[in-house]
């Protein structure tokens, strides 16, 4: 079969193999697409992108996605999809972007995909896949977004995906990850938003992240770091998100954090970080929510809170050990939503002034030693 010749070496024999998902794919080109395409005389490159998306197709039970999205129709491989789903090409025929979200994907992605060298998107997130992610990731130089979220996704991310120079967006978030997680990934300079979120990476969360100097948003909750939280990451000058929650982290919150001028969102709550909230966040510029609760910070709190003014919206600062009296500085936080406080050791009575914060919608002051209304 001239076909066979031809997908041999990029597929190896898994082409030749009865039953696998290369097989299938070249036996549909070859006696089954409705396309019925003239094999010695159409580009290798259209060949090659049908059979990619024909194996991908197989590999990942494809009679039982939600939806097929023109899959194995005579259609031309850039018209299998319907807004915003599906099989995206250029102008040149090449595809570019594969959006095949929440369709009930499952089963190993195949490495074929790496074949498809314009590549800019691969979201496949919300499915069922599982098994290792393709270490041919990594040849796939124009890839700007993967989103494999919310999968069964085993092992660790590939090193490969550090040599990747445009990718901007990578989310593994909710899948099976464990083990360490090495540097490589911090070698993607060009990484605007990154979420390890939800999986079970140990061990310390490396310094050099703080590299990462085009980072906007970095969400790695809900994992088993164990290290310090590294100072280092007050060097992501631009980053706007900071989600260190649920992990292990202990000793103290850096001080540094409260210089990062474009933070809105800080949460690093549910840890074991312990010593005095850091002086400062007061003048962080563009803070809105900050969430320390379910730590063991104690000292009262930062004495520069009125400083906050009318841009906090979300202060948790419940179940830890923090003393003192509550100032009457809260008063300045006039657009804030949610004021949580339960579960220290605050003493004294509860400032009226608190009253004064109009936009507030949740207060918690309980578990405390606090009197007053």
């Amino acid at each position: 079969m001239i076909l066979e010749t031809e997908l041999e070496p990029l597929s190896g024999s898994s082409v030749v193999t009865s039953g696998t998902p290369q097989r299938m794919a070249l036996e549909w080109l070859a006696a089954s697409d409705p396309a019925r395409l003239p094999l010695k005389n159409t580009p290798i490159d259209v060949i090659t992108q049908r059979y990619v998306m024909a194996t991908i197709y197989y590999a990942t039970g494809g009679p039982e996605w939600a939806l097929q999205y023109n899959f194995l129709t005579g259609k031309e491989t850039c018209d299998w999809n319907s807004q915003p789903q599906g099989v995206f090409c250029n102008n040149a025929g090449y595809i570019t972007a594969i959006e095949l979200n929440n369709l009930n994907l499952k089963g190993e992605l195949p490495k074929e995909i790496a074949l498809l060298r314009q590549l800019e998107a691969i979201k496949i997130g919300g499915n069922k896949l599982s098994g290792k992610v393709p270490t041919e990731l990594g040849l796939l130089s124009k890839l700007r977004v993967l989103h494999i979220g919310i999968n069964s996704f085993t092992g660790g991310i590939p090193t490969e995906l550090g040599g990747l120079p445009q990718l901007a967006i990578l989310d593994v978030s909710n899948n099976d990850f464990s083990g360490h997680l090495t540097g490589f990934i911090t070698h993607i300079h060009s990484l605007e938003s990154l979420d390890i979120s939800h999986n079970g990476f140990s061990g310390e969360l490396h310094k050099s992240f703080g590299n990462l100097k085009n980072l906007k948003v970095f969400k790695a909750s809900f994992n088993d770091f164990t290290s310090i939280i590294p100072t280092q990451l007050a060097r992501m000058k631009i980053l706007e998100e900071m989600y260190l929650n649920s992990n292990e982290f202990k000793e103290t919150l850096p001080e540094e954090f409260s210089g990062m001028q474009h933070l809105v969102t800080l949460d690093v709550s549910n840890n074991k970080l312990t010593g005095e909230i850091p002086v400062g966040f007061g003048y962080a510029k563009s803070l809105q929510a900050l969430s320390l609760s379910e730590n063991q910070f104690s000292g009262g709190l930062f004495t520069d809170i009125g400083q906050l003014g009318s841009r906090l919206k979300e202060l948790r600062l419940d179940n830890n050990n923090l003393k003192s009296f509550l100032p009457t500085e809260l008063r300045s936080l006039t657009n804030v939503i949610e004021l949580n406080l339960e579960g220290n050791e605050f003493e004294g009575n509860i400032p009226s002034e608190i009253g004064e914060c109009t936009g507030l919608k949740y207060l918690s002051v309980g578990n405390n030693k606090l009197f007053g209304n």
